[in-house]
């Protein structure tokens, strides 16, 4: 069946899907600049899981604040953004114990 001036429908179908997909990611990574690491922490089934498995690990990182000097080589090293410098902002479900 023919369409929009010997356009198919499959082919606006695939057309309309393309521009969907584009709309998606692009959505995606404007919603990174509102939330770091967007997709990991809030749409990624891995990233559930990890999350789960990190509310009660068997071993817990923990800070000791009498050998801690505050240099952040800590934050800087942690790929999975849990803020381990910081006490009370903290987050062990994003603690992937590199």
């Amino acid at each position: 069946m023919k369409c929009c001036g010997g356009t198919s429908w499959l082919r606006l179908s695939r057309t309309l899907r393309n521009v969907s997909h584009r709309a998606d990611l692009f959505a995606i990574l404007l919603l990174n600049l509102y939330r770091a690491r967007f997709w990991c922490r809030y749409i990624c089934p891995l990233g559930a899981l990890l999350g789960v498995a990190a509310k009660n690990p068997i071993v817990r990182l923990q800070r000791n604040d009498e050998i801690c000097n505050n240099c952040r080589l800590c934050v800087t090293d942690c790929q999975g953004g849990a803020n381990p410098d910081i006490a009370e902002g903290w987050k062990p479900s994003e603690c992937f114990y590199c």
